[in-house]
């Protein structure tokens, strides 16, 4: 067991606590934060997750990204003013909070209000944020008037879920939205070829019987956006997210793609492919295949 400010880490259970309270994280972003916690104070490159993670397994540099964008909503914490993860630009990133290990038989408790010591900078933030709550005045509180508060918060709650479910149905297993592939060109210099590749594979899966596509205008507002594909599924409405990149030199060309669920970020299908300019239709037509066959099968 594993701590770091409030956040108590538990790689044997694959838990990860916040004052007693367990947290959702995906095992895969659990396994990326105990890598960087393991190595608090070093820098981890991307190269290093991906072989730490995925051994002698291809899998797209853009997965490492996403996942430090997961470990960062679950911890609370900012790029801008990063108090854990610090993101060290083309090099990959650090681990900067203070670890301190726990005996097995040590179970989560909530962090102490008094006697804490003093940090500095970032952390000192993020401490007096988490104690803004007053001992004092909390105990002057009647207990009357906490049952009535604890009521009307359950009653409020209830009625915003159903109100909620009522007009946001869940969305269909076989929605799907595609995202502005990526250039990764030496040159950087054909962008207009993967937006031309992202439209494509929009018009071919639009044509398969059943399957409901995010038309091209709602999808190229996330181009360029670093954005969690979970937030990404919410605003369009869909069940599933099709990314990938483009690396185009000379007459060849590799492909590499990717279909993701959009409510937890696991990957259902990927690929890459290596082919020649005068084939790029035919790969389209394959990855569109591939895709319509991993939403049949999830």
């Amino acid at each position: 067991m594993k701590s770091f400010l409030s956040f108590q880490l538990d790689p044997e259970n694959h838990v990860l606590w916040r004052g007693g309270a367990r947290l959702q994280i995906t095992p895969k972003a659990f396994d990326v934060l105990c890598h960087l916690v393991d190595h608090a104070g070093s820098l981890v490159t991307q190269d290093e997750l991906l072989e730490a993670l995925w051994p002698e397994t291809y899998v797209n540099p853009e997965v490492v990204r996403k996942y430090i964008l997961e470990i960062r909503r679950v911890l609370g914490d900012q790029p801008e003013e990063p108090v854990f993860i610090e993101t060290v630009t083309k090099r990959g990133y650090r681990f900067i909070a203070h670890v301190a290990a726990q005996g097995p038989a040590q179970l989560p408790v909530p962090p102490a209000l008094d006697g804490t010591p003093e940090l500095l900078g970032p952390q000192a933030t993020l401490l007096k944020h988490e104690n803004s709550y007053n001992r004092a005045t909390l105990r002057k509180l009647a207990i009357p008037a906490v049952m009535v508060i604890v009521v009307a918060v359950a009653i409020v709650g209830y009625y915003w879920r159903v109100r909620t479910r009522l007009k946001a149905p869940s969305p269909s297993n076989t929605s799907i939205a595609v995202l502005p592939f990526v250039d990764l060109s030496p040159g950087k210099d054909q962008e207009y070829f993967s937006d031309g590749l992202t439209e494509e594979m929009i018009t071919n899966l639009a044509k398969i019987p059943g399957l409901k596509v995010v038309a091209r205008s709602s999808s190229f507002q996330f181009k360029g956006k670093n954005e969690d594909l979970r937030g990404v599924g919410q605003k369009l409405g869909v069940a599933t997210v099709l990314e990938g990149s483009v690396r185009k030199d000379g007459n060849r060309v590799r492909i590499t793609a990717e279909l993701i669920k959009a409510d937890d970020g696991f990957q259902l299908w990927s690929e890459m492919y290596d082919r020649d300019i005068s084939h790029i239709f035919a790969a389209q037509d394959e990855i569109a295949r591939a895709v319509s066959g991993a939403l049949l099968c999830s």
